[in-house]
């Protein structure tokens, strides 16, 4: 159901939740107490208002695992997220946005971006706010893997363009990229 009664959303987070009770092996790994993680998913999934609310608690619920090879996709989350890529491969190195590559090198070149270009804003919202509104969302086994994840997916949007602002040597410059 792609946007179940709130019958079947409940349903579906106790079915999540004891599958991970009964049968996941590194319950007790976890960053929170699993039951802890119940009675605060309970309202959210209540509380979802439409497709996307609901897409985004399910993928909230995974990230709860901290497991690297736990991730919740669908089309409404590639909606809400963008499912447009940029050529742009960045790196969270100390905390900023860095380029590091391109994943086409011809496309790479028309972005006019460098490696070593720190990304300070993505349509004129700090980079540092995208992080932030993303992490609960991602998965991961670790602070490394994290960023990793995040970093990948922050240049990601629905337009065709965006605007970045990056420092480059000390020069704050606005690109136009094409995803």
């Amino acid at each position: 159901m792609v946007f179940p009664t709130e019958e079947y959303r409940l349903l579906v987070l106790f079915r999540y939740w004891n599958a991970v009770e009964y049968f996941f092996p590194y319950k007790y790994q976890m960053d929170q107490n699993w039951d802890s993680v119940l009675y605060e998913m309970i309202p959210k999934f209540r509380n979802a208002e439409n497709n996307i609310d609901y897409h985004l608690t399910l993928m909230e619920l995974t990230a709860k695992l901290n497991d690297s090879h736990a991730f919740y996709a669908s089309q409404y989350i590639f909606d809400k997220f963008g499912d447009l890529f940029a050529s742009v491969r960045a790196k969270l190195v100390d905390d900023q946005l860095t380029v590091v590559g391109f994943y086409d090198d011809s496309l790479g070149i028309l972005t006019g971006l460098q490696a070593g270009d720190v990304i300070l804003k993505i349509n004129e919202e700090k980079i540092d706010s995208l992080i932030q509104s993303r992490h609960k969302y991602m998965a991961a086994s670790n602070q490394a893997v994290l960023n990793r994840n995040v970093s990948m997916h922050l240049l990601n949007g629905n337009d065709s363009t965006a605007i970045i602002t990056i420092n480059r040597n000390g020069r704050i410059i606005e690109q136009e990229i094409n995803r």
